[in-house]
């Protein structure tokens, strides 16, 4: 099974993509925000592949996603809800 570390270090280009959809989000007012919302958004008007993964991007590392977006700006904090994670996970 694929860390999310793993998948972030072959696929650097998504995280890249998911701040500019998120900052999008937020210059245009949004209160709240769906990490599963804006994978959604880079799935379907984006066009890109993941490298050692058969999906176009791999729904499991979502949630990861927003935190490490929170980590680097933790201004819009806010705009997320979090669950707790299960297990270690490495940002």
């Amino acid at each position: 099974m694929v860390t999310f570390q793993q998948y972030h270090q072959s696929n650097p280009h998504l995280y890249e993509l998911y701040k500019m959809i998120a900052i999008k989000l937020i210059r245009q007012g949004r209160r709240k925000i769906g990490s599963k919302y804006i994978f959604e958004h880079m799935r379907y008007d984006f066009t890109f592949r993941s490298e050692n993964d058969p999906f176009k991007i791999n729904n499991n590392f979502a949630p990861m996603y927003a935190r490490k977006f929170i980590l680097e700006n933790p201004q819009y904090g806010h705009l997320f809800n979090f669950k707790p994670l299960k297990g270690t996970i490495v940002l």
